[in-house]
C-alpha cells in the first residue's frame, strides 16, 4: 500500500499515514523541500548567509534530482520551472560572494523569491501524488 502524505503548506508541516508505513520517496522529497523553502527568501541578508543558502540549495537539489528521476505528469512543468528558477539564483549568489553590494543582494533576494515561488508551485503540484 502506498503511503499517503498530507502537507499543510502554510505551516510546512507534514503528516503521513498508511498503517505506520514510511512515506513514499516522492512524498518525502516534497516534505524536505517544504521544510526548507520558507527559509530561502530570508536567508540572503549578509555575505555570511551564503554558505547556509548554498547548503539549503544543495538539499533541495537532491530532492529535485529525485523528482526528476521519477517524473510524473502531475508536476513535470513545475519541476522544469523550479530548475529554471535556480539558474539565476546560483549566478546571483556568486555575484554576492564576488562583489557584496546592495545591488547584488537585491538581485539575490529577487532570485530567491522567484525560486521560492517556483518551489511552492512544485510542492503543491507534487503533493497531489502523495
Amino acid at each position: 500500500m502506498v503511503a499517503c502524505c498530507g502537507l499543510m503548506m502554510a505551516g510546512g508541516l507534514t503528516s503521513c499515514s498508511s498503517g505506520g508505513d514510511a512515506p513514499s520517496e516522492t512524498c518525502q522529497a516534497v516534505a524536505d523541500i517544504v521544510s526548507i523553502v520558507d527559509q530561502i527568501e530570508s536567508t540572503v541578508r549578509t555575505k555570511s548567509d551564503i554558505p547556509t543558502l548554498k547548503t539549503q540549495l544543495s538539499q533541495i537539489s537532491t530532492d529535485l534530482d529525485y523528482l526528476k528521476a521519477h517524473p510524473q505528469d502531475a508536476y513535470s512543468s513545475e519541476l522544469a520551472a523550479a530548475e529554471q528558477a535556480a539558474v539565476p539564483l546560483k549566478a546571483d549568489l556568486q555575484a554576492v560572494q564576488a562583489n557584496p553590494s546592495s545591488a547584488t543582494y537585491k538581485a539575490a533576494r529577487s532570485s530567491a523569491s522567484a525560486f521560492k515561488d517556483a518551489l511552492d508551485a512544485l510542492t503543491t503540484a507534487a503533493n497531489t501524488t502523495c
